[in-house]
């Protein structure tokens, strides 16, 4: 369900892609991955405080230090960079950035809460484009509504290239 659920949001058609979300929750209303992305369609039809919302019903803590964990934080982090707030944006960040200290945190993170903030540099840069390029997140860098601020950008086609994705 959530797959299906996500090619709308993917797609661009946010009104199918909500609804969709909001009916996979009536059958399981503590999914935190259906909550995770109905918070990011919320978030690109600029429904800035229901995509929080959504997001805070699933917890935002980056500990306990899961995968999953880290990604629904980064996906905060995204949305509040979009919503304009920057500071809160910025602690997600720090709070990612502490974790890396003691373990593996993905680049993918980091450059989904760059992105929102129209910051296209950290994930084009250095090691964290190649980080991207090659970890199995990599992939949806394609489709993910994340990266939408960051297509028109010819490092972003180039990546991808690299990547062995059509551009």
């Amino acid at each position: 369900m959530l797959s299906f659920c996500y090619y709308y949001l993917a797609a661009g058609r946010y009104d199918d892609s909500s609804r969709k979300f909001k009916k996979a929750l009536e059958l399981d209303p503590t999914a935190p991955w259906l909550h995770c992305m109905l918070g990011c369609t919320y978030a690109r039809q600029e429904a800035y405080e229901k995509a929080i919302n959504e997001h805070e019903k699933m917890g935002t803590e980056v500990f306990p230090a899961t995968a999953e964990n880290q990604f629904f934080a980064a996906g905060l982090g995204w949305i509040y960079a979009l919503a304009g707030r920057r500071s809160d944006a910025l602690k997600v960040l720090t709070q990612l950035q502490e974790l890396e200290k003691h373990i593996f945190v993905d680049a993918y993170n980091f450059a989904m809460i760059h992105a929102g903030m129209g910051d296209k540099r950290p994930g084009f840069r250095g090691s964290r484009s190649r980080i991207l390029a090659l970890h199995p997140s990599g992939v949806f860098l394609k489709s993910d509504p994340f990266w939408n601020l960051l297509r028109s950008d010819p490092r972003f086609t180039a990546l991808l290239r690299r990547m062995g994705l059509p551009q």
